[in-house]
């Protein structure tokens, strides 16, 4: 292999970020069955942490289904409600 100048493949742990198996009420679908023919009929709201120096923030950002742009975001420390309710004030 070192004569070839190949080597392995590093094997990266994995990190499991979310719980699946809760007992929250899951919530249907309900846009399932729905066309989608234009911008600003359906968003979606995501949130994730970015890691910094310090720690993490957190960043919750409407997206815009059709055209999978971002409607608004904000940027917290914590994942308080206070986040999403910046992220829909800015819209």
């Amino acid at each position: 292999m070192k004569e070839l100048g190949i080597q392995g493949r590093i094997k990266h742990q994995y990190i499991t970020t979310t719980n699946s198996k809760h007992h929250n009420k899951i919530y249907s679908n309900l846009i399932k069955d729905k066309e989608i023919t234009g911008i600003d009929q359906v968003w979606c709201v995501d949130i994730t942490y970015i890691r910094i120096l310090n720690g993490f923030v957190y960043l919750a950002a409407i997206i815009d289904i059709y055209s999978r742009k971002i409607v608004g975001y904000a940027i917290g420390k914590t994942l308080s409600p206070k986040l999403a309710i910046a992220t829909l004030s800015r819209l």
